[in-house]
């Protein structure tokens, strides 16, 4: 695949929108830092990639959350942070089999090393040949290190306290990212066309066909959702943020929507519709490549990407609406409601549209909550957006639901005048 382009898909504006960004904390996370810091950052010098053949005139870096990330020439880096999180005491207390374990633990390096495997496994799944493997850094010395192409050939007894993992991965152009092609209108041949959606529509559907989940897995989704809806409360009311008149009219009728409606996601598990999808599915993560590749699913949590398929297009329709292009959503789930035999479940998408709107509203007013607010004008309207759509969707409005009623849907893009 092509690898020139100015910027991978991490990059400034990504790190600060994503849902995983710089608020974790306020945003239903405590977080947890190691005692043992990082204390040197050899792959800054282009010097060291070059012991695995890899060529780095200028190294960029970019740290996000959970990771620094390590740009150079056609290839990437990223090195897991020694950290934890943990869920908040609400998943502990208040819910009956609400996870106990942290939600992402990276304090050690046999943990790094296997939450850098299954990232590469998991993501491997919609885009193969972006997630090349895993290499072990060796830091024999501070300015030093050894990279091996194959750490599994590394004997167990002779790994040493100083080494760490990364994730290993091919750039992707950013002019190829379906946020980008949203947001710059381009037109002719790099425009977004509906037959570059239908690929797209084509490589979900093969994760989705060979990724059912277990009963166990169903339910402990159901419970979930309970949780992230007190979650989301906390957030949305906090008294520093402003937004409690506009969010408490919604928070109410959501939650009785997902009460009567319990019964219909209960059989909706029950029947095996539920799904390993990515988690995590938005446009800055899909490349409008041939075929579409699809990176940067979650890999800390199987109960984040346990999902409804018409449930993860909900959220994926919603983005792209944000970007002027709602026919991508309504397309994407006539596309699935297709291969896959089964009806669009009218019922049920207006509580997944509008619990996807208020999780992105509450992830966008968590960064209100930062020591340090980046962009702080940015936040608030774009909260204010997503509860306008929350509204939406509990009112049968938004575009996105249309995609259940014959003819009422477009899923095509407006013609230019």
């Amino acid at each position: 695949m092509a690898t020139t382009g100015s910027m991978f898909w991490v990059s400034a504006r990504h790190t600060h929108r994503s849902g995983r960004g710089l608020a974790a904390s306020q945003a239903g996370l405590r977080i947890t830092r190691c005692n043992r810091a990082v204390t040197s950052d050899p792959l800054r010098d282009p010097a060291h990639w070059r012991t695995i053949g890899l060529d780095a005139d200028k190294v960029e870096i970019v740290e996000t959350h959970c990771a620094w990330v390590y740009l150079a020439g056609g290839q990437v880096l990223k090195r897991k942070k020694p950290m934890t999180l943990w869920s908040t005491p609400l998943h502990a207390v208040r819910f009956k089999g609400a996870r106990r374990e942290p939600l992402a633990d990276f304090a050690t390096p046999d943990r790094r090393e296997q939450a850098c495997r299954e990232e590469v496994r998991l993501n491997r799944r919609l885009a193969p040949d972006v997630y090349v493997g895993v290499l072990m850094l060796r830091e024999r010395h501070a300015v030093r290190p050894i990279l091996a192409r194959d750490p599994l050939e590394v004997a167990t007894a002779e790994r040493r306290r100083g080494d760490d993992w990364l994730v290993w991965m091919r750039r992707l152009p950013e002019g190829l990212m379906l946020d980008q092609r949203l947001r710059h209108r381009p037109m002719g041949r790099h425009a977004v066309t509906p037959s570059a959606i239908d690929g797209l529509g084509e490589v979900l559907g093969r994760l989705w066909r060979s990724g059912a989940v277990d009963a166990p897995r169903a339910e402990a989704h159901l419970c979930a959702m309970a949780v992230e809806h007190e979650t989301d409360a906390a957030v949305l009311t906090h008294p520093r943020l402003g937004l409690q008149r506009e969010a408490m009219p919604l928070l109410r009728p959501l939650d009785r929507l997902r009460i009567r409606l319990d019964r219909a996601l209960r059989d909706r598990a029950s029947s095996g519709a539920l799904r390993d999808g990515h988690g995590d599915l938005r446009p800055e993560h899909i490349a409008l490549l041939d075929p579409p590749r699809v990176i940067d699913a979650l890999e800390f949590d199987a109960a984040l990407r346990t999902q409804d398929p018409f449930e993860e297009l909900a959220f994926l329709g919603l983005e792209c609406e944000r970007l002027g292009a709602a026919w991508i959503g309504a397309r994407l789930m006539a596309h699935w409601s297709t291969t896959s035999r089964e009806p669009v479940p009218g019922e049920l998408m207006p509580l997944y549209t509008a619990r996807r709107a208020l999780l992105r509203a509450r992830l966008a007013l968590a960064h209100l909550l930062d020591p340090e607010v980046r962009h702080p004008q940015r936040w608030l309207p774009l909260a204010r957006w997503y509860l306008q759509r929350a509204e939406a969707a509990l009112k049968g409005e938004a575009p996105v639901l249309a995609a259940g009623v014959p003819g009422q849907a477009s899923t095509r893009p407006p013609q230019r005048g």
